[in-house]
């Protein structure tokens, strides 16, 4: 009796084990089964993001995919990228031989593989010769030109300032969008090819002109600044400083006497003829005022004989 009393008791007890972990899987079943509609939930979201991204990128070209792709390995490539600067210089210097100065600043020029722009030269009586030059120097020897006008005894450096202007970004940026305007430009001669109406090909064609002109646009201002990163430009103003010496002109003595005498005889007559002209014009006034004068003078002297007594 207590032997099957204590064999029911131990199936009691498997019976009521196997009952709680039945109900453990399903709660663990159920709590996975929430999961699993979360996921579901975020790949549609994600799927919805990513058709309205492509929606948005539809209205502004055909293939979004590619000129972003073109994008990303021109930014890639920019990374080597030399650093790009503009440089300007602005020196005033003076010299005791304009042209010899002049030479001597063209030689140094040729030298380093620059070029003048424009040279003006202006002749003044007393204070000699000036001009400028405006020059182009190779970018790797702007500095060392520089310190050549410095240190050379052909002339003497008054004012000298330097600027700088860094268009590396800029640069960076236009490759960049040349790359995508490419990649449009790609896709419109596909589009082209393509096209079965006359409305289609004439759309495509407006839009191929446009990008087109955008692309030069880019390339000239590439080419730009390209140049004017690599040649940098000094503007150079000369002055001689030299004193004056014997002069081998004729002096013209003889000449220059006559002319200063007959001026000074032709002004006299120019007086004489101004103050007869006055006199002449004024001769009614004059004889006025000398009829009053004359008339006064008479009767006072007359008066002043009648109150003197007689001796």
């Amino acid at each position: 009796m207590k032997k099957s009393t204590a064999i029911f008791f131990i199936c009691l007890m498997f019976v009521l084990g196997g009952c709680q972990s039945g109900g453990m899987q399903e709660s663990d079943s159920a709590s996975i089964a929430p999961g699993g509609e979360m996921q579901s939930d975020s790949s549609s979201s994600a799927s919805s993001v990513e058709k309205s991204a492509e929606m948005k990128t539809a209205d502004n070209q055909d293939n979004a995919n590619a000129p972003k792709s073109e994008e990303s390995q021109a930014e890639e490539g920019s990374e080597s990228t030399e650093q790009m600067i503009i440089h300007e210089a602005q020196v005033e210097a003076e010299v005791k031989s304009y042209d010899e100065g002049a030479k001597w600043i063209l030689e140094r020029v040729s030298a380093v593989k620059g070029y003048v722009v424009n040279q003006s030269t202006t002749q003044e009586e007393d204070d000699g010769k000036s001009g400028t030059l405006n020059i182009r120097i190779p970018e790797s020897s702007f500095q060392s030109f520089l310190d050549q006008l410095k240190g050379s005894s052909e002339l003497s450096v008054l004012n000298q300032s330097v600027t700088g202007q860094d268009v590396t970004e800029e640069y960076v940026d236009l490759e960049s969008r040349l790359a995508a305007k490419e990649a449009v430009e790609k896709r419109l001669y596909q589009f082209m090819e393509n096209a079965k109406g006359t409305e289609d090909l004439l759309t495509v064609s407006n839009d191929l002109e446009r990008v087109q002109e955008e692309i030069e646009s880019m390339k000239g201002r590439m080419n730009y600044l390209k140049t004017r990163s690599d040649m940098s430009n000094i503007s150079l103003s000369l002055k001689e400083d030299a004193l004056p010496g014997v002069t081998t002109t004729k002096l013209n003595t003889w000449e220059r006497t006559q002319q200063e005498f007959m001026s000074s005889v032709n002004g006299l007559l120019s007086f004489g003829s101004t103050l007869i002209i006055f006199l002449a014009g004024r001769s009614p006034i004059f004889l006025l005022i000398a009829a009053i004068a004359g008339a006064a003078y008479y009767l006072f002297k007359k008066r002043f004989r009648k109150e003197s007594p007689k001796v």
